[in-house]
């Protein structure tokens, strides 16, 4: 009743199934959802278990082994999954415990992981915890490249970052989350991610983008796509009225509050919508309609929902992907055909899934690995049935005496008090089992009063029925209705068909619509719709218009409603309440009393570990005068009335004071967070992350379901566990004095007053422990295949188990089965009686026991086994019957270059013969019959055949001999004998000589087929044998002359190999003489003639010749010197130079050659010497000596004096040496050719010792 957010269908884009961060406390178990990745498909039952199909080549179908699926697996063992996330290659999902998992490829770091050594750890084929957070709430994969949503409203990314998709300003790649920029400060509150960018939207309403821009994907300008930009409309509207957002392979989608549908970027399949191919580069809206409530982007297509629970779609179809059954590209929306009343959307890159309101699962597109789950790899052009969410009860409210639970099917059911007509079947009468309100199964969400219900279609319609004393059931009158009655007139007008969520008090009513407005109708007497009037009621939906700034009256998310107040909360995690305060439960002191209007729960106080506390609410829950809530971090927390410990804060003080006018914090002992609150009249409920139920306050009537009852009232301000201890609770909800929950494996629990029925178990018997409603029957599998039988063999047979989990006997009264094959079937009582009527106790369970025996033909065979039984809820059950009639399978295994001939499918003990045939120039190898050899037969013929069986022939080539051998003179290398395969070349033979031989040539019958020492024969096809010729050895030998000579005799001769060459002579010229004949530097001969022996090579050799030398003979005497003195060596002809030195005081006096006077020259050259025995004598006398007796004497002094004064003429030898003046400043004489005076004195006084010399 007073419980939360009966949350509705708000479906979200493609490759995105998500948890809003700030939901109100939910009162249903998971909601059935999907997700398509590349190839893959994931789902979500409402059980809280996941379960995909297709592509697995990474293991992203978390199955624990990569091998692809036609049909759906379960991910692992566990429920408590709440959304899933479909990339390329992986997949991402959150537990309702706030954990984060990922499996699947991990090239590019997109499972966020590392391993222990600190580096990624690799592809994963089961889920792998990302990190010890537990407040993630929202997953979005893009092709290789994660994201998920805090429940503070924080963005994280990882994976492949290159070209900036992360939008952490960088564009590395991450192998752990990394938070994405918050460039407007605000709380981020949905994420779509396309192939290389992302979409966001903030509380606010404001849309950002980042990442790969290439086809204008982005829709807004900017140079830096790696971090968040916000998407700004160039037409004169909002950008702060977005409300949901699909990210396809380049291009994007959004939709407005107001209904209507946007797109940009890529636009060459006609994904856009636009009736064109023109790509754009901003968002532009997509027709006129403003009726859209969901959409989803795949590679080249995208896919949404209208209102009316019809699905739209457009773009690339080369796969059937828009399901209108052809293959054309469409450009613009169009229905798709043969399916309706949707409230779920996904698409893949080329196929597409949707789940209608009864729970069934569609799918259509491409199917090469199996992801439409048809159990085929056949694509469908047009909506396939896929399978189903599960069947079992979903979501849940109980009223004041009365419950109100909706099953997957989408079918509404009611039981309890009905004084007022609110179980809605038509009548006033109390109902104390589950029936079923209608036979519609498009209820989509409920929530109940103390005496009114509202509820919500598919299609976004508003119903109500029951109790309108106060206006609450929203038709404009005060009259109560026995059945739902649709509410079509709003104040202001809006449309009829977009409403989100319910909440009922006890007379009042709230209802968010799709774009975020709040809206208010029923019993006001303390202020409690909001609309800041005292009008004591409103009878019919009116919308609640605050005036507070910014978007502040379209951004809320949940509401709930209790006694006479009301809650709400703000995108941005803000909390505000309104009505009656007499007990505090607006949660501010400072309130005195009533308030008509939403005031901000703030506490300036806050946790020192939780400073944003003012903003970190995520869910919420009204009871009769008290009220919870959840923070993001797990902790709950009440304020209001505190009579019976109905807050959980452990107030030892109770009864007394009775009210919190703040919020106190609620116990929790163990670690698991809290995930979901209830609150009714005096107690309250909270669900644990670990799937634990805890209650606390009033236990009259055994409504804490913890095994005891109080007589009196007693507070219970301490949560204490309920008394089964489960683990695998999933959703709860409060009416006035009793409490309903659910389990994950989709049953329905009841306890506490039942004084009405209220319980559902057939009594009024108050119960203090959870009990489950008697519709416990089940049978599993739901769906039983025997397997395969062979024609000509035995028949199968397995076991269908059957159990009663409920709390009365259960009948089976009746067991058929019906279908075209129903005759090759049967079923036996088993361990369940004697006949096909029986009954099983509370608790127990049997088994049956079917049969099936194939008939005449092959092929698949099924059947539908119905059970009878007097469950109430649901006495009819089916399950279907499958088995496959087959023949033992013969596979032909033949090799290339043959074949096997005979039979591929046998009866069983069938002896089939085959025949094994090889191609031309083939023979058979071997024959292997399971591996197992045969021999090299043509023929065989099996024994009786009792499974299958394989054939394998192999066969090989024809070969040849091919010989190789040497005519002598040399050597092969290589294989001389080989055996080559028709066709083939021969193995390499080379042909190498012995020494001073050469190779000429390859020879067959006498023909020359190869001149190359190497040879390989192509393309063998009969017997071949080939010969090596060799030839001896020639070498050139040449002789010649050094120079200064002559040969005689053959200069160049050519000379086989070990031979000699014939002898050369060396002459020498005039002049000169033979030295020796050398070859290389190397002397190999002093005689003139050379004979060369043993030639071996090629030679070369030279004969040297030298020119004659003669001596001659130098000398003088100790007065001077020659140069070059002694003996000197003179070439032939050639000449030399003496030269002549005096010594001071001296001069040459004579010089004689061969005995012979030259005179005194200064030097002298003998030339063309040519021959020994020549001789040079110099003589010197001293200076002033003019009578040449080797001395100066006085008589030289007075020869000088007569020449001076010309008595005498000088001879030539006088002049030169008596001329000894005038004296240099060294007094060295400085002749001037003349003899005078001054010489006859100089020599004068040398005569007499005045001078010794110069």
């Amino acid at each position: 009743m007073k419980t939360s957010l009966n949350m509705l269908r708000r479906v979200l884009p493609a490759l995105l199934i998500s948890i809003l961060p700030g939901l109100a406390a939910p009162s249903w178990g998971a909601t059935p959802n999907l997700a398509a990745g590349e190839s893959h498909s994931i789902i979500l039952k409402a059980d809280g278990t996941l379960w995909a199909s297709g592509a697995n080549l990474s293991g992203q179908l978390g199955d624990a082994s990569r091998t692809s699926r036609t049909s759906a697996v379960q991910v692992g063992l566990e429920q408590g999954w709440a959304g899933a996330a479909a990339g390329a290659e992986h997949t991402l999902a959150v537990k309702s415990d706030g954990t984060l998992w990922a499996w699947g490829n991990n090239a590019s770091g997109q499972l966020g992981s590392l391993s222990g050594t600190g580096t990624p750890v690799g592809t994963q084929s089961s889920p792998l915890r990302i990190g010890a957070a537990r407040d993630w709430g929202a997953v979005a994969a893009g092709s290789a490249t994660s994201y998920a949503l805090k429940a503070d409203g924080t963005l994280w990314a990882w994976g492949e970052g290159g070209l900036g998709q992360l939008g952490n300003g960088a564009t590395a790649r991450q192998n752990q989350p990394v938070q994405v920029v918050n460039p407007a400060g605000g709380r981020y509150l949905m994420v779509a991610a396309g192939a290389d960018h992302a979409l966001a939207l903030m509380a606010d309403g404001s849309l950002w983008s980042w990442g790969s821009n290439a086809f204008g994907q982005l829709g807004a300008a900017g140079s830096d796509p790696a971090t968040p930009r916000q998407v700004v409309l160039a037409a004169a509207v909002s950008d702060n009225d977005w409300r949901a957002v699909a990210a396809g392979g380049n291009f994007s989608l959004a939709l407005k509050a107001d209904g209507t549908l946007w797109s940009w970027g890529d636009n060459a399949a006609g994904q856009l919508g636009l009736g064109s191919t023109q790509p754009q580069a901003e968002p532009v809206q997509v027709g006129n309609d403003r009726d859209w409530a969901a959409l989803a982007a795949g590679a080249l297509h995208a896919v949404a929902l209208k209102r009316n629970g019809r699905v739209y779609a457009w773009g690339d179809n080369s796969s059937g992907q828009l399901g209108n059954g052809g293959l054309g590209q469409l450009n613009a929306p169009a229905p798709v055909p043969g399916i309706g009343n949707l409230v779920a959307l996904s698409a893949g890159a080329f196929h597409t899934l949707a789940l209608s309101a009864d729970g069934r699962s569609w799918a259509w597109g491409g199917n090469l690995d199996g992801q439409l789950n048809t159990g085929s790899q056949t694509g469908s052009l047009a909506p396939a049935d896929a399978g189903n969410a599960g069947l079992g009860w979903v979501a849940l409210e109980p009223g004041n005496q009365f419950t109100l639970a909706r099953r997957s099917d989408g079918s509404l059911w009611s039981w309890g008090d009905n004084t007022s007509g609110q179980l809605g079947n038509g009548t006033l009468a109390t109902q104390a089992t589950p029936a079923a309100l209608d036979a519609r199964h498009d209820w989509a969400a409920h929530a109940a009063g103390f005496g009114h219900v509202v509820a919500l279609k598919a299609d976004g319609t508003l119903w109500a029925w029951g109790d309108n004393s106060s206006g609450q059931l929203g038709d404009g009158s005060r009259n109560p209705s026995t059945f739902p009655i649709q509410i079509t007139s709003t104040k202001p007008t809006s449309a009829a068909n977009d409403w989100a969520q319910l909440a009922a008090g006890d007379f009042h009513t709230l209802a968010l619509k799709g774009d975020g407005t709040l809206w208010a109708w029923g019993d006001n007497s303390t202020g409690q719709l909001g609309d800041n009037t005292n009008t004591p009621m409103g009878k019919q939906p009116e919308q609640i218009v605050t005036g507070n700034p910014g978007n502040f009256d379209s951004n809320w998310i949940a509401i709930a409603a209790g006694g006479g107040h009301s809650l709400g909360l703000q995108a941005d995690g803000t909390l505000w309440a309104w009505g009656d305060n007499s007990d505090g439960q607006l949660g501010d002191p400072a309130l005195l009393g009533s308030v008509n209007f939403p005031s901000q729960l703030v506490n300036f106080n806050p946790p020192a570990d939780n400073p944003g506390f003012n903003g970190n609410w995520k869910g919420i829950a009204a009871g009769f005068a008290h009220s919870l809530a959840l923070q993001a971090d797990g902790t709950a927390w009440g304020w209001g009335s505190n009579f019976d410990g109905q807050l959980g804060n452990a107030d030892a003080t109770l009864p007394n004071p009775p009210g919190q006018p703040q919020p106190v914090q609620v116990v929790n002992a163990g670690p698991a967070p809290f995930l979901a609150l209830s609150a009714g009249d005096a107690h309250s409920l909270a669900r644990k992350a670990d799937g634990t139920l805890w209650s606390f306050g009033r236990n009259l009537g055994g409504q804490l379901g913890i095994g005891s009852f109080d007589s009196t009232p007693v507070p219970h301000p301490v949560p204490l566990a309920e008394a089964t201890g489960s683990f695998t609770w999933s959703a709860s909800g409060i009416g006035g004095s009793h409490s309903v929950a659910l389990m994950a494996d989709g049953t329905l629990w009841g306890w506490g007053n039942n004084f009405s029925g209220q319980l559902g178990d057939g009594s009024d018997q108050d119960r203090n422990r959870p009990a489950a409603l008697l519709e416990g029957f089940a049978s599993a599998p739901t769906s039983l295949d025997l397997g395969t039988a062979f024609l000509g063999g035995a028949g199968l047979s397995g076991n269908l188990s059957l159990g009663n989990s409920g709390n009365g006997n259960l009948f089976v009264t009746g067991i058929t089965i019906s279908g075209a094959d129903a005759a090759q079937f049967a079923v036996d009582p088993g361990s369940c009686g004697l006949q096909l009527a029986f009954l099983v106790p509370a608790g127990g369970s049997c088994q049956l026991k079917v049969s099936f025996q194939p008939g005449a033909a092959s092929g698949s065979r099924s059947a539908l086994l119905e059970i009878a039984t007097s469950d109430p809820v649901a006495p009819r059950r089916q399950v279907a019957l499958a088995a496959l009639a087959a023949q033992h399978q013969i596979t032909l295994a033949a090799g290339p270059n043959g074949s096997i001939f005979g039979p591929v499918l046998v009866n069983e003990n069938a002896t089939p013969s085959y025949g094994i045939v090889a191609a031309t120039t083939f023979h058979v190898a071997d024959v292997k019959v399971n591996g197992v050899s045969k021999g090299a037969l043509t023929t065989l013929t099996l024994p009786p055949v009792t499974g299958d069986l394989t054939i394998a022939a192999s066969f090989a080539i024809d070969t040849f001999p091919v010989s190789f051998a040497s005519a002598g003179n040399g050597t092969l290398s290589g294989t001389l004998s080989q055996s080559v395969p028709y066709g083939s070349a021969s193995a390499t033979v080379t042909a190498l000589p012995a020494t001073g031989y050469h190779f000429v040539n390859w020879t067959e019958g006498g023909s020359i087929v190869g001149t190359n020492a190497a040879l390989s024969v192509s393309s063998i096809t009969a017997a071949r044998s080939f010969t090596a010729n060799f030839a001896i050895n020639s070498y050139p030998v040449t002789f010649a002359s050094g120079g200064n000579g002559t040969l005689t005799g053959s200069v160049s001769q050519s000379v086989v190999h070990g031979a000699s060459a014939t002898t050369v002579s060396a002459v020498p010229a005039l002049g000169y003489h033979f030295v020796n004949w050398t070859e290389a530097g190397q002397v190999v001969g002093s005689g003139t003639a050379l004979t060369l022996g043993n030639v071996t090579g090629a030679r070369s050799v030279t004969a040297n010749f030298a020119i004659d030398t003669f001596t001659v003979s130098a000398a003088s005497d100790a007065k001077g010197s020659v140069s070059p003195a002694g003996v000197s060596t003179v070439n032939y002809g050639s000449s030399v130079t003496f030269s002549f030195t005096p010594a001071a005081g001296y001069q040459v006096v004579d010089v004689l050659v061969d005995g012979v006077s030259q005179g005194a020259p200064g030097s002298y050259t003998i030339s063309n010497v040519t021959a020994n025995g020549h001789t040079v004598q110099v003589v010197f006398i001293p200076d002033g000596d003019l009578n040449g007796d080797g001395q100066v004497t006085i008589a030289d002094a007075l020869m000088a004096l007569q020449i001076a004064v010309g008595l005498n003429q000088p001879t030539p030898a006088q002049l030169r040496h008596g001329d000894l003046a005038p004296l240099d400043v060294s007094g060295i004489p400085a002749p001037d050719a003349q003899i005078q005076v001054a010489d006859a004195l100089v020599i004068l006084k040398k005569s007499v010792g005045l001078t010794s010399g110069f």
